[in-house]
């Protein structure tokens, strides 16, 4: 939802590419989505997703309560070790296409 939020209008394989997931789980994730009626198919092949009205107000109460964990658990750090925290963060999502490579559901 996150990514939806950010990028509305993104393919499924969009979405795996930003986020490192196999894109069999993200398709069935979005369908289940699209059921609960938070997402909608956008675009005239109809492969592109967004969030709809609903998914929006869920995603920015969510954002809401999620910002204020962040604050509890980084309270304690100073900035530069915020900062660093993020190198490191960014670090391991940089291997996330790596990891997944070769990676089917059967593994």
């Amino acid at each position: 939802m996150v990514m939806l939020a950010i990028y509305p209008g993104s393919t499924a394989k969009r979405v795996c590419e930003v986020i490192g997931l196999d894109k069999a789980p993200a398709s069935r994730t979005l369908h289940t989505l699209h059921g609960r009626g938070l997402v909608q198919n956008t675009g005239v092949n109809g492969r592109t997703w967004s969030l709809s009205p609903s998914g929006k107000h869920l995603h920015d109460k969510i954002l809401v309560v999620a910002l204020q964990r962040e604050a509890s658990l980084l309270i304690d750090f100073t900035p530069g070790e915020k900062e660093q925290l993020l190198v490191f963060l960014r670090r391991m999502m940089a291997r996330l296409p790596e990891l997944n490579q070769g990676v089917s559901e059967e593994d």
